[in-house]
């Protein structure tokens, strides 16, 4: 609407010019500073790549925990049972359907393959029609909102991130910690950046169905290739740990308290 659009423009130019009042501005992307130095005018030098930071200690405490549910339990510890996990609200921002339509086409190849979705939110409807239309009902198992997801997610042998935009993927690090090769859609922010452009991962560049079914085929067909994503990943994520992005900060506000005294 005509009020929606005024208030869109009116919005973005108070966000501008309390952008440049700021003394430093912290993104966790090199691309979503890029797109705030654009859009809304703020120096160069007030603009600071400061990565998010995650706690692997804590993540391996909250993996320990045990499952309650004694059948998923053993359905999760059986290695026989090929497991891929989604993990993520149901809305629009996701592409989950993508998997869906992966897995339906590798079940001739991999006959113990499913599907494990943590989360919850409006789509969950649809999402349980695509399972039926693609008579896939025995092979995803929603697993709802946890307090705990890493109790869950340390038994994957996947984890896929398929989205149209992100805000900087927390669960990609979070799943890299407890050594879980990852897929994503390469969007902005963040996905390339926390991968290094696939390095430590898979990165969708064109976001379809068939290249998320070849990614899947080169990880689960090749040990070698599993288990060194496994190693890199694991590797990468200690980059984003508290001992290593911890003292970045400090010097940062550091820096800031000397430059105001």
């Amino acid at each position: 609407t005509g009020r929606g659009r005024w208030f869109g423009i009116i919005l973005k130019q108070m966000v501008r010019a309390l952008y440049k009042k700021t003394d430093v501005h912290i993104t966790p992307s090199v691309y979503l500073t890029n797109q705030i130095k654009n859009e809304y005018g703020v120096p160069k030098d007030k603009l600071v790549v400061m990565p998010n930071l995650i706690d692997l200690s804590y993540i391996k405490k909250m993996a320990k925990e045990k499952i309650h549910k004694k059948s998923l339990t053993h359905e999760l510890h059986n290695k026989q049972v090929l497991k891929i996990f989604s993990m993520g609200r149901f809305d629009q921002q996701k592409k989950t359907d993508m998997l869906f339509r992966a897995v339906k086409e590798l079940v001739s190849i991999f006959p113990n393959l499913k599907i494990y979705l943590l989360g919850d939110g409006p789509l969950k409807a649809k999402y349980m029609n695509n399972i039926r239309t693609l008579n896939l009902q025995q092979r995803v198992v929603f697993l709802g909102w946890q307090k705990n997801p890493y109790q869950f997610l340390k038994h994957a042998h996947v984890m896929v991130l398929l989205s149209n935009y992100e805000a900087y993927p927390y669960v990609l690090l979070e799943a890299m910690a407890l050594r879980v090769p990852v897929i994503s859609s390469d969007v902005p922010f963040g996905p390339a950046e926390i991968l290094d452009e696939g390095r430590y991962g898979f990165l969708l560049k064109h976001n379809i169905v068939s290249e998320l079914k070849t990614a899947l085929q080169k990880l689960l067909l090749n040990k070698s290739h599993y288990h060194r994503m496994k190693q890199m990943g694991y590797g990468r994520a200690k980059q984003y740990g508290v001992q290593n992005i911890g003292p970045r900060y400090l010097r940062l506000f550091d820096s800031l308290t000397q430059h105001t005294s």
